[in-house]
Formats: structure tokens, C-alpha cells, sequence
């Protein structure tokens, strides 16, 4: 699959995916890029962070959280690597990625790490979309406006191109 920018067309061979959740994303990357390889990475589910988030500390709720996503990352082009995305760097290498979907801890400094590695390990004119991007003043347990004043520093000093999607 290609992807038309203003620019040029992009073929999308790898993507990564930060913060695979319960995999309903993963699964839909997997039908739309079928014939591209699709790296996403989670917290180990041992990991403290994991276990007392998103009501995944319940173990009946865990089981049935970590089944679905066994089920949404059973497909031929998934590779589900349990990881802290602030090894990124370690473990892929420089300019591999086409396309990188950051959806992982939307706080600093976390998220700020996640945009500047992202930016390492994907190609020229490769595409990081970072979800829940907000621009109000915001914060929360789970959410910020943090991700939008890094991105909006980097398109300040010319680093990056943004363009805004809604969903």
C-alpha cells in the first residue's frame, strides 16, 4: 500500500506501534497494511505500570484483557514485542520505519521520549502520527497537552512537518 502526500508517495513496509493496549488497533493496521510487517510494542504484563492501569489489576479482568489481545495480534504480519518504549532506540534500528503510531503514555517525559526516538528509527519523509493529541491546557491520569507542546517545539525549530487529523 502507498500513501499519497503532497509531496510523494510513501510505500509503507514497516510500522510500528507504541502502546498496543488490548490490540483493536493493531488488528485494524494489520487488514489496512496486510503486506506490512507491524511491530507493536506494550509494557511487559508483569510490569507495575501494566498491572495498575486501566483496571487490569482485577485478575479476572486481566485474563480476559490479555486474551483479547492474544486474539487481535493472531495474524501473520503482528509482531508483539513486550517492551518499555523507552528502549526503542536499543532495540530498532535507525531509519527502518515508513510509518510510526505513538500511542503509548501520553505524559512527559515519557511521551517526549517516544516523538524523538520515533523520529530516529523512521525513514526520510516516514509518517509518526501521535494519538490524542491535545491543545488545551490539560492533564490527567492518563492524558496531557504535553505531546502537543513537544510537537508543536519541533515544527517551531523546522524538525517536522505537522499536519492535524481528527478521528
Amino acid at each position: 500500500i502507498k500513501i499519497l502526500t503532497e509531496k510523494k508517495s510513501i510505500k509503507i513496509n514497516n510500522i510500528l506501534e507504541i502502546g498496543t493496549h488490548n490490540g483493536n488497533f493493531t488488528n485494524f493496521l494489520s487488514d489496512i497494511f496486510e503486506n506490512s510487517s507491524i511491530y507493536t510494542i506494550d509494557l511487559p504484563s508483569d510490569d507495575f505500570v501494566f498491572r495498575n492501569t486501566y483496571r487490569r489489576s482485577d485478575s479476572d479482568d486481566l485474563i480476559k484483557y490479555l486474551e483479547k489481545r492474544k486474539k487481535n495480534l493472531n495474524k501473520k504480519n503482528v509482531h508483539f514485542i513486550e517492551m518499555n518504549s523507552i528502549n526503542l532506540f536499543k532495540r530498532f534500528k535507525f531509519g527502518y520505519f515508513d510509518l510510526v503510531w505513538i500511542d503509548g503514555d501520553h505524559l512527559n517525559p515519557q511521551v517526549t521520549i517516544d516523538i524523538f526516538q520515533s523520529i530516529i528509527i523512521t525513514k526520510k519523509n516516514a509518517i509518526i502520527c501521535v494519538d490524542d493529541v491535545i491543545k488545551d491546557e490539560y492533564i490527567s491520569k492518563y492524558g496531557s497537552n504535553e505531546s502537543n507542546q513537544t510537537i508543536e517545539t519541533l515544527s517551531n525549530s523546522n524538525i517536522i512537518e505537522v499536519n492535524y487529523l481528527i478521528k
